[in-house]
């Protein structure tokens, strides 16, 4: 989590310094650190040691996964923390477009994202105390509305705060979604169902992510800027509508 808030840091500083560093080639120069980063990340995972799954894991079977992922509590886990990843990645992706296409510098675009990304982080220091406090599905209701609330404000305004304040939030926003997600995930499946659940929620989730970044930049040439928050608006409605549902839904033990 704390590399999260540096990264926010120190990744878009990175771009802004080396982005000319090769001559005749804007980036290349921004790609070839961003290399550098990758191999020494690659070093560092030589020395991590992952625990082998226990014997409880190895040997029992548990439910199958149809049966699993028709719980109430697993699909509305996955919906939060697809439509928040989703949603998040799509407005990250297509706001300093929309910035350039404004005339704002790729110095400003930097610091948007260097508040963006910090927003995604930094509330995971206390998320997980939010959520003990307040339940796991008030907390993805919050996040819920964070992300229609960067709606409402990329909708009303092109100035350097709107574009700011929109990025945090929807960092935000996915900070509560995605932690309130897996967080209600895990009471969907015992231990020996752990991880072919957690395999199945991250292959959704992280496909899907990756995904709306593919797709990003050709939805905003040919929609524009402004049908593109609109467009993401009824994900963010039906996630909290699910959420809503279950958390008033009679499940005690949930909720």
């Amino acid at each position: 989590l704390a590399g999260g808030v540096v990264a926010g840091i120190t990744g878009p500083n990175l771009a802004v310094f080396t982005k000319d560093m090769i001559p005749g080639s804007m980036f290349a120069g921004a790609f070839a650190s961003l290399a550098g980063v990758y191999l020494i990340l690659t070093v560092v995972l030589l020395f991590i040691r992952i625990p082998r799954p226990s014997v409880e894991e190895r040997n029992l079977p548990g439910r199958k996964l149809i049966e699993i992922a028709s719980q109430p509590a697993f699909i509305v886990a996955v919906l939060g923390a697809v439509i928040g990843y989703v949603v998040m990645a799509f407005l990250m992706t297509v706001t300093p477009l929309a910035m350039h296409h404004r005339a704002f510098t790729f110095g400003d675009s930097s610091i948007v994202i260097q508040g963006h990304i910090v927003g995604m982080f930094l509330p995971s220091f206390f998320t997980g105390s939010l959520i003990k406090r307040f339940g796991v599905t008030n907390i993805m209701i919050w996040g819920a509305l964070m992300m229609v609330a960067t709606v409402i404000i990329n909708v009303s305004g092109i100035e350097f705060l709107y574009f700011f304040s929109a990025l945090v939030l929807v960092g935000t926003g996915w900070n509560f979604l995605f932690i309130g997600g897996t967080t209600l995930l895990t009471s969907c499946y015992t231990s020996a169902e752990k991880a072919k659940v957690q395999g199945f929620n991250d292959f959704i989730v992280f496909g899907s992510a990756a995904l709306g970044v593919l797709m990003s930049g050709a939805t905003y040439n040919a929609f524009g800027w402004t049908a593109i928050n609109y467009g993401v608006l009824p994900l963010i409605l039906i996630t909290l509508g699910a959420t809503l549902w279950l958390k008033f839904r009679p499940q005690p033990a949930i909720a």
